[in-house]
């Protein structure tokens, strides 16, 4: 089950206090699967599912130390593909991306995705 980008603590956990490996760790369901989180694509005012982004999960990119919008399309492409869960990116082929996604909407669900794992998730007390 998805949760929402409010925070990414677990539940019950305080915004200030001393820091904990709960508020730290990207959460994961029995399996030990990442669950995904809700965020909002910007521009859109739809949501999507996102994996957050882990240190093992962006190895292999190139352009990291960028702004989102400058990475190889490339890159951008493969990020949300890895990482957009719903809808289901994995299964885009990337010629099928580059033909019919805007280069707009691709950098949209880009920025918000890589948010999911940092910036949304560290947000203190802010609901959506």
């Amino acid at each position: 089950m998805a949760r929402k980008a409010t925070g990414g603590r677990a539940k019950g956990s305080k915004p200030n206090g001393r820091l904990k490996a709960e508020d730290i760790f990207v959460r994961r369901d029995g399996d030990g699967a990442l669950v995904p989180i809700e965020v909002k694509v910007y521009g859109m005012k739809k949501t999507i599912l996102v994996l957050p982004c882990t240190i093992g999960s962006i190895k292999g990119f190139t352009a990291l130390d960028q702004q989102a919008a400058t990475w190889p399309i490339e890159e951008k492409i493969r990020y949300v593909r890895e990482h957009v869960t719903d809808p289901d990116m994995s299964a885009v082929g990337e010629q099928e991306i580059t033909e019919s996604m805007t280069l707009w909407d691709l950098d949209m669900m880009l920025i918000a995705a890589i948010n999911a794992g940092g910036n949304q998730r560290v947000q203190t007390g802010k609901k959506d």
